[in-house]
């Protein structure tokens, strides 16, 4: 089984060929649909195991963008014991799903 431990946008993903997984947000130049991630932590290719310090070298994972979504809404609400003060505010991360398409050893 071939598996890569990437890094994006501060987050850590565990991804594999031909799945996809949400990310945060990433700007893409326009008309623009493939992205190569360099910041390979970790590679597994059957009995083979890479680990980078910290990064692998020579390794990349080509991904496929597929499109935009928004996350779960998070409802904060705050309030003030015994002032009479609250407020409910809402939030909507937006996300970039991106298929992988090849993970290169």
């Amino acid at each position: 089984m071939k598996y890569a431990v990437v890094e994006v946008g501060g987050k850590q993903y565990k991804v594999s060929e031909g799945k996809s997984f949400l990310t945060e947000k990433i700007e893409l130049p326009e008309g623009e649909k493939s992205l190569t991630l360099n910041t390979v932590l970790m590679a597994r290719d059957n009995d083979r195991v890479l680990i980078g310090a910290p990064h692998v070298q020579n390794a990349a994972v080509q991904c496929e963008v597929m499109g935009e979504a928004k996350d779960k809404k998070i409802v904060v609400y705050r309030y003030r014991l015994r002032t009479g003060f609250h407020r409910k505010q809402g939030h909507r991360q937006k996300k970039t799903r991106l298929m992988v398409r090849e993970i290169q050893l």
